[in-house]
């Protein structure tokens, strides 16, 4: 007991310090700044000792704990809703329903409430955790739960790698891809069960490898305990059910035993049968077969469906996949039809619907955005190289991998096959396979440094410079990159003279959207003998300065919120005094607000 204690110390005192914290915060009404100042600096040293404890180098723990940092400042500067597909749906109308009601919501309660029930009833305890012992505000408490479910899927990762490696710098390549991957870095804290499900299955394939390689049956049901749970999270962790019933027909019809073989395999499948029973326990979204197997999913219009033929899967574009880093798929410009191409654009920034994200992809992330791309496309083109120059040596060695990263495709596949929807094709749904792709670049690296140093150190080059892009385009900078590179956008005044309601969402077609370092200038055909009105909706809840030149010094205007308008643009209409005559332009320049600004019209009279 006592040795156990001094071995533990760092966390001992975390907790102790955490629950003084808990009884003194609240009557202190200690702020969220202290709050963060305390526990990101503790709960690191309980990383890093837990890293030390399963026996990493400290050069891979460095790696890990500077992820955390770049997590905890992302998290900071950032809004739920940045990241969040259906962010109000997986809070308020599911996790909420839990907390309020002490249930499960039926199925056709809100749009994802058809989705398996396990992380949002451990969202649940953990927002009930984070109300009661105020260590966080809400929604932040959620999102730290996630971050820590996200530092699970990093060790479990970290430990397949190390199954695999004969030197630790593969493991140290394979921390960096994962740790600092751009995906990753909104994952990390994103309010959704593709959080847990990914962690649960990279544990899964962990237990998995390390069961075909020592033959321990207590790792072969460690896997299945992960893929009943995934289950009961999302349905992505079929692709781990895959996987355990190849490598146990593999074994069956290669190794001795296989009585004893089969009565371990049946009782790992028990489990996830128990769990897929116990689903199908509850209630469906409606009686057919496709709302029984689907939900929701069910619902989405074909009139969105992309293409469904072998083209799809089997072509690329190589121009769509290498001018545009950002998945948005309102359009085929990005590449939406070829699901490969949204496979990789998607595993850098995710799937959008118009734009990308607006706190993160501003102009200068854009073009940093634009060099990572190019940058994975190169690490594939790479990659291939190094199988193609040894591929029995790699089979061999890394078939089982290569096995969870092929699986892991081939379900994302067969889920876009079997209803085509854009989102469908998004990365997140096998994030997981992060774990032995990453296993499997590091290895590509390591084969081809042995053919010829040169070689290696293209490699290397290659992810370490895709790990800085990633780290420089999260880091917070946006107000200094704003004030250092300020634009004027010259655009026609009769180009936004079409009345546009109020209440129309800020980023509809036609809008004029506007970065936060950009002022619009509104050119006049000809001189405006007279205005003494501005009649406009911008974006509601932000703050602009619009100026009108003309005859004698501009006058500006300011366009505050309003207070009654939720989302949409608001409609104002300001009155010029004294009135200014022979306008020849007016610009508009966001002052602040949530980074999302546009124009729906302005009407100078």
């Amino acid at each position: 007991m006592l040795s156990f204690l001094k071995r533990n110390v760092i966390v001992l005192i975390c907790l102790a310090v955490t629950i003084v914290y808990a009884v003194v915060a609240d009557r202190l009404r200690l702020s969220k700044d202290v709050g963060a100042a305390v526990f990101a600096p503790m709960w690191l040293l309980v990383a890093g000792h837990l890293l030390r404890r399963l026996k990493f180098y400290w050069g891979t723990v460095a790696i890990v704990l500077g992820g955390l940092v770049l997590y905890f400042l992302y998290l900071g500067y950032t809004s739920p809703g940045e990241r969040n597909y259906d962010g109000p749906e997986q809070l308020d109308k599911y996790i909420g329903y839990i907390v309020k009601n002490h249930t499960i919501p039926p199925a056709k309660q809100c749009f994802i409430c058809h989705h398996p029930p396990f992380y949002y009833v451990l969202g649940a305890l953990a927002q009930v955790f984070f109300n009661f012992t105020k260590l966080a505000p809400h929604p932040a408490g959620v999102q730290i739960f996630s971050l820590a479910i996200f530092f699970a899927f990093i060790v479990y990762s970290l430990l397949l790698a190390r199954l695999f490696a004969e030197k630790k710098a593969l493991i140290r390549i394979v921390a960096a891809l994962i740790v600092f991957w751009p995906y990753s870095i909104h994952n990390s804290v994103r309010i959704h069960n593709d959080t847990l499900v990914t962690a649960l299955v990279a544990a899964g394939m962990y237990y998995a490898a390390r069961w075909y390689k020592e033959d321990k049956p207590r790792y072969l049901y460690a896997s299945g305990l992960c893929a009943a749970l995934g289950i009961l999270t999302k349905s992505s962790a079929f692709a781990l059910v895959a996987i355990l019933g190849l490598m146990l027909a593999w074994r069956f019809f290669t190794r001795r035993g296989r009585v004893r073989l089969l009565k371990r395999g049946v009782l790992t499948m028990a489990m996830v049968a128990a769990a897929y029973g116990g689903l199908k326990l509850r209630a469906p979204v409606a009686e057919d077969p496709c709302h029984k197997t689907f939900g929701t999913a069910c619902d989405i219009r074909k009139s969105d469906f992309t293409g469904n033929h072998p083209k799809n899967y089997l072509t690329v574009d190589f121009k769509k996949l290498l001018a545009d880093p950002y998945m948005c798929i309102h359009n085929d410009d990005a590449g939406k039809q070829y699901f490969w191409i949204h496979v990789l654009k998607s595993s850098l920034f995710g799937t959008h619907n118009k734009i990308p994200d607006r706190e993160t992809a501003y102009s200068l992330n854009r073009k940093v955005g634009f060099v990572m791309n190019i940058v994975l496309f190169a690490m594939i083109v790479y990659a291939l190289i190094a199988a193609l120059s040894g591929v029995w040596r790699g089979y061999k060695k890394f078939a089982v991998p290569f096995m969870f990263a092929a699986v892991s495709a081939l379900f994302l596949m067969a889920f876009k096959i079997a209803i085509p929807a854009p989102h469908h094709t998004d990365f997140r749904h096998i994030y997981f396979a992060m774990a032995p792709g990453a296993v499997l670049f590091a290895a590509a690296v390591l084969h081809l440094h042995s053919r010829h140093a040169i070689f290696g150190a293209l490699g290397k080059l290659l992810f370490v410079s895709f790990s800085a892009m990633s780290i420089f385009y999260f880091i917070p900078k946006y107000d200094i990159v704003m004030a250092y590179t300020r634009e004027t956008v010259n655009v026609p005044l009769a180009s936004v003279k079409r009345p546009v309601p109020e209440w129309t969402p800020w980023d509809r077609d036609g809008n004029t959207l506007i970065e936060g370092n950009q002022t619009i200038a509104l050119i006049a055909e000809s001189p405006i003998a007279l205005v003494s009105n501005v009649d406009t909706t911008v974006d509601g809840n932000d703050v602009y300065e619009i100026k009108i030149f003309g005859k004698g010094a501009p006058r500006t205007l300011v366009v505050r919120p309003k207070k009654d308008l939720k989302v949409g643009v608001a409609h104002h209409v300001l009155k010029v005094e004294p009135p200014v005559e022979n306008v020849t332009r007016i610009t508009v320049r966001p002052l602040s607000g949530d980074r999302t600004y546009s124009i729906g019209h302005l009407i100078a009279n």
